[in-house]
């Protein structure tokens, strides 16, 4: 890498730099030794310590009483406040140096801890703290020293003149900008001044992008002497990084002389252009929900900076499902696809299967009748005993199954005449039983009544059901034998041609693992579903 350091002051020159540095007292101001300092906090630790008698012991709890032990006197302000307040004679302040044993160390605020934080350091990982994690009273920490929650901000140096080797700290100052940007390139310049000619021995910067990576970064031994020292860096040319445009980056100089880095304030620069979506995905890209219910499809866009970012929403069949902002809702029964596009013509999808949702609350998903009233139900042959329940465990009565078929064969109209002394006008089956038993297809009791409240068992589902497909004309030929069920005996004569036609059209199978017939026992509505399912799947 080529380096960027400009040139060496002149002495005239540094006499005329402005330098960023804390203003101190006149006459310096004696103290202990660092050794007498650091016996003096390590002998504070477990003790509680408020010497402004406000909110109890606090961080500058600590460093007043350190203050009062050194000079005779403190100030005031919060953690954050030691990075500009008023320093004793002598005293020192460097932003990002590096600490020595009985410096002060100073931490910034952030959004948790606005008021920043003040400790006494003894090595990289012993310091000593009051209030840390809430606790009020002197701690020994073994941290790293900057390796806090509150980003570490710099150090104060007292004036270690009764004795300690301490040398005294360098005051520096930091000036740095970007002079230059296009789509892919800048370049950064810094400028570091210090309060005594120095040796500065490396410099270097680093360049991080919009999600905090670090991906550029420089370092070289400089052999620079003086007051000042200006830093400057191509990042294409000399960091060896091209950017993406319209791209807002944050770069740091730094500095290193008598051992001790220093670095510049954090700053941004945005490059020229656009920065393109190079892709998009979805959080979610295949779903199985019921009709009705919601889920959230989140978008994920690369780079996270492109500048161009708004996303729109489709869906291939809003009938089935419909899509707002990515929140997807079930509408009906079925399958689409959800699509996020973005302007430059990127796509994501996400394909959505949607179930029906029963109305019935005693008809859930994985029972085994589910599927079966679910097509009978949205094929209106069978409805609900009411709005809530559909009732699959109940016996299913003659009048019920009449009006079944009724629906089957379309609802053809119907007049009233008194074909049975049980069938009144204007009931909810009348029509249905009185189609019924014209058509042939359910004929009425020896007694001349209907009987639309009975019962009706598996083995009249089965004639009705043939009397229905021959008088339609449908295939009636397939026949199987019906000797292999345990109460096949049980079948009655006038079933027996109907039965072995239902069992070998699949229409019947039997209970029990197909172990029984149970012909003369009284259909359930989910068996009376399932064989009717069966029948129209067959011949509809």
């Amino acid at each position: 890498m080529r380096r960027a350091i400009k040139k060496i002051v002149t002495f005239l020159l540094a006499l005329c730099t402005v330098l960023t540095v804390v203003p101190k007292m006149a006459e310096p101001v004696a103290a202990a030794s660092q050794s007498e300092a650091l016996s003096w906090v390590q002998g504070q630790v477990g003790k509680s310590i408020d010497v402004d008698g406000a909110y109890g012991a606090q961080c500058v709890d600590l460093i007043k009483a350190y203050y009062n032990y050194l000079v005779g006197y403190n100030v005031g302000g919060n953690g954050a406040d030691y990075a500009t307040n008023s320093l004793p004679g002598g005293w020192s302040r460097v932003y990002k140096g590096t600490p020595q044993a009985g410096d002060i160390l100073v931490y910034s605020g952030n959004s948790s801890n606005p008021y920043g934080h003040v400790a006494i350091y003894e090595s990289d990982r012993v310091h000593y703290h009051q209030n840390f994690a809430g606790n009020p009273y002197v701690q020994r920490i073994t941290y790293m020293y900057n390796g806090l929650a509150n980003e570490y901000w710099g150090y104060i140096r007292p004036n270690f003149s009764g004795g300690g080797s301490s040398v005294p700290a360098l005051a520096t100052g930091w000036s740095s900008a970007c002079n230059y940007t296009d789509n892919n390139n800048a370049i950064i310049m810094g400028t570091i001044s210090t309060d005594r000619s120095v040796q500065f021995t490396n410099a270097g910067a680093y360049v991080w992008d919009p999600n905090g990576n670090l991906i550029a970064q420089a370092s070289e031994g400089t052999g620079v002497a003086g007051y000042y020292m200006d830093i400057k860096y191509n990042i294409v040319s000399e960091m060896g990084v091209s950017l993406n445009p319209g791209t807002t980056y944050t770069y740091q100089i730094w500095a290193k002389t008598e051992g001790n880095t220093y670095y510049s304030d954090k700053k941004t620069f945005a490059t020229t252009g656009n920065t393109p979506i190079s892709s998009i995905s979805l959080s979610v890209t295949n779903k199985t929900i019921n009709a009705g219910d919601q889920f959230t499809n989140s978008v994920t866009i690369a780079p996270s900076y492109a500048n161009n970012k708004a996303v729109s929403w489709s869906s291939s069949n809003s009938a089935v499902a419909r899509v707002s902002n990515g929140v997807i809702t079930g509408v009906a029964e079925g399958t689409a696809v959800i699509t996020a596009s973005t302007v430059d013509g990127k796509k994501a999808s996400c394909n959505v299967q949607v179930l029906w949702k029963s109305p019935f609350d005693d008809v859930v998903n994985g029972s085994w009748y589910f599927d079966t009233i679910r097509y009978i139900y949205k094929n209106g042959l069978m409805t609900g005993l009411n709005s809530s329940s559909f009732g699959p465990a109940e016996s299913l009565s003659r009048a019920q199954f009449a009006v079944i078929l009724y629906r089957m064969a379309g609802e053809p109209g119907m007049g009233y005449w008194p074909a049975f002394p049980d069938i009144a006008n204007n009931n909810w089956y009348t029509k249905a039983a009185l189609w019924a038993n014209s058509t042939g297809n359910i004929a009425g009791y020896s007694n001349g009544k209907f009987g639309p409240a009975d019962n009706i068992t598996r083995e009249q589902i089965a004639v009705i059901l043939y009397r229905y497909a021959k008088n339609n004309g449908y295939d009636t030929s397939m026949r199987a034998s019906y000797g292999k069920f345990s109460d096949s005996s049980k079948v009655s004569s006038f079933a027996k041609d109907a039965m072995s036609w239902a069992v070998g059209s699949n229409l019947i199978s039997g209970k029990d693992n197909g172990t029984r017939l149970d012909p003369q026992g009284n259909a359930s509505r989910a068996d009376c579903a399932t064989i009717m399912m069966r029948f129209v799947e067959k011949y509809k």
